[in-house]
């Protein structure tokens, strides 16, 4: 089974994911993580993603999309805790379409 915890900021999902991750070898995964790892690689999303959060501003619902499927598509068979995402009704649709076409169940 995944799970997906939705929650504010500082309620403890990163706790809990943690503690699931480790006891129940679930894959964690942070739209904050994936970000900082494009970041890291130095990529060209990588790059614009910096300058994006450099200027203050937020990531687009876009490109935290295209990350958040790559990885979804990568770890296909492993059991996950998608960590504070989605967060608005239009992110659990694109949610809800990624995890059709990759045939995940949560």
């Amino acid at each position: 089974m995944n799970i997906i915890f939705i929650a504010p900021p500082a309620a403890g999902k990163g706790t809990l994911s943690s503690l699931l991750e480790d006891k129940f070898n679930y894959k964690h995964l942070s739209t904050g993580d994936l970000l900082r790892a494009e970041i890291k690689k130095k990529t060209d999303l990588g790059n614009k993603i910096e300058e994006i959060i450099t200027r203050g501003e937020l990531v687009s619902d876009d490109i935290i999309t295209e990350l958040l499927k790559n990885e979804l598509s990568e770890i296909s068979n492993e059991r996950f805790i998608l960590d504070g995402y989605p967060r608005n009704i239009a992110q659990a649709e694109t949610l809800n379409q990624i995890f059709n076409e990759l045939n995940i169940e949560i």
